[in-house]
């Protein structure tokens, strides 16, 4: 989130298109942002795309965003975060997940409004396929693209700023096409 601001967000899990609501909370580093990230992986119950409506606060700027966070691979029944999908969003091609994220954001997050993408590994994939969506760049205004163990795809020409974060010692992010 602009990686050294603090959004105080309130927030609700996405399954399907319904969203509910949760607590407030405050985020101050990425870390805590991936922890958003990783409660997409529940096997299902909630689904792998959350949205998170806040303020993010840099110095004395607040501006109103959503963080859309996004788990990657689980193979969960009739949820399309499986291989396949790893697959296809690794050479950049339209797939399920990424419909599903896109028409997630289009019905619950106001046209006109800031986003910042977040992803972990199939997740950070499709963040980015994302944030290169013709129709979500006309619609809104990504603020950055986060990723924690994604490779870099060449998704075309993205909006917002990426960061990708890893570990050296994972495999994953250096398997960029790009």
């Amino acid at each position: 989130l602009a990686l050294a601001a603090v959004a105080t967000v309130s927030g609700f899990a996405v399954t399907g298109t319904t969203a509910k609501a949760a607590n407030n909370v405050t985020f101050t580093n990425s870390a805590q942002v991936a922890e958003i990230v990783w409660q997409g992986y529940n096997e299902g119950e909630m689904g792998p795309i959350s949205i998170t409506e806040g303020t993010l606060t840099s110095g004395k700027k607040t501006k109103a965003v959503y963080l859309v966070a996004l788990s990657g691979t689980e193979t969960v029944e009739g949820q399309s975060t499986g291989y396949l999908t790893d697959l296809l969003s690794g050479f950049n091609l339209k797939n399920a997940y990424y419909d599903n994220v896109v028409s997630t954001i289009s019905e619950n997050v106001p046209k006109n409004a800031n986003l910042i993408i977040a992803g972990h590994s199939l997740g950070g994939m499709i963040a980015q396929q994302v944030a290169a969506d013709s129709t979500i760049k006309k619609n809104y205004n990504i603020l950055n693209t986060v990723t924690f163990g994604s490779p870099l795809l060449s998704a075309g020409s993205r909006e917002g700023t990426v960061k990708r974060l890893g570990d050296t010692s994972d495999v994953i992010p250096y398997a960029s096409g790009s």
